[in-house]
């Protein structure tokens, strides 16, 4: 005998059904849920130093080396937060033309007529590799970055040492080296610790070439002895002894001069 139901018994089946449907498909969802991690944003390297152009009526006129014993500029402001803006600023308050920044955070302003010796020109003054303290090529001398009222050009120190190109009837041979075991030139000699190129020219007269070492020995000769081979201008870096507006060689190195 099969029973029979009755069809508000399926109808309350029905509804019962209905009722439970959310919480059955909220268990789903819950299994189902996943948790992403987001994706962090890469961290971009910092761009390279540049040179800034200038602020106000104060442009970029070069990257100057300081003289040697002295300030290029009379006045010096020390700033942690140091800026060119700041720098300006301070220029701008002392009524100077100049301003300058070296060591990342020194500022320096002077009056267009300076107390201190006027800075040296460095090489270039458009190589990003000014940017930083020193150069290869002269390490000790420290890049100034130059910014002046209405780009006047710092003027150029003219007690800076130089090799002349010519002493009196001699003209400059190159920086050369000793020979091999035996001096570059052995004719003549002379020491003085008052050294010039002038001396060790009028001593070496009778002779072809001259060349003058380590600031104060002055060699004569006629030829150069064997071994003895020119090197860069710049290994003939020390100042004659008595003139440091010249050079006389170095270690090992002769500036020599020659007759035509």
């Amino acid at each position: 005998m099969i029973a029979s139901v009755q069809p508000h018994f399926l109808g309350r089946l029905a509804m019962a059904a209905l009722a439970l449907a959310p919480a059955v498909l909220a268990q789903n969802e819950t299994a189902t849920t996943t948790t992403t991690t987001p994706t962090p944003t890469p961290t971009l390297p910092p761009a390279d130093p540049v040179f800034n152009p200038g602020v106000g009526n104060y442009t970029l006129v070069g990257c100057y080396a300081e003289p040697a014993g002295a300030r290029a500029l009379t006045s010096i402001v020390l700033d942690a937060n140091q800026t060119v803006a700041t720098c300006v600023g301070y220029a701008q308050a002392a009524g100077a033309t100049f301003a300058g920044l070296e060591y990342a955070r020194s500022a320096g302003t002077a009056a267009a007529c300076m107390a201190a010796r006027p800075a040296v020109p460095w090489p270039s003054a458009a190589s990003p590799a000014l940017a930083t303290r020193a150069s290869s090529a002269v390490p000790e001398t420290v890049c100034f970055s130059y910014y002046s009222l209405g780009g006047v050009v710092p003027p150029v120190d003219s007690d800076a040492p130089a090799q002349p190109p010519t002493i009196g009837n001699y003209t400059f041979n190159g920086c050369v080296t000793e020979g091999n075991g035996t001096r570059a030139l052995s004719e003549l000699a002379f020491v003085s610790d008052a050294m010039t190129l002038q001396d060790c020219a009028t001593f070496c007269d009778a002779y072809k070439y001259f060349g003058v070492e380590y600031s104060r020995e002055c060699y004569c000769g006629n030829a150069f002895n064997n071994g003895s081979v020119p090197v860069p201008a710049a290994e003939c870096s020390m100042v004659c002894s008595g003139n440091g507006l010249q050079f006389c060689g170095a270690g090992n190195r002769l500036s020599s001069y020659g007759k035509s």
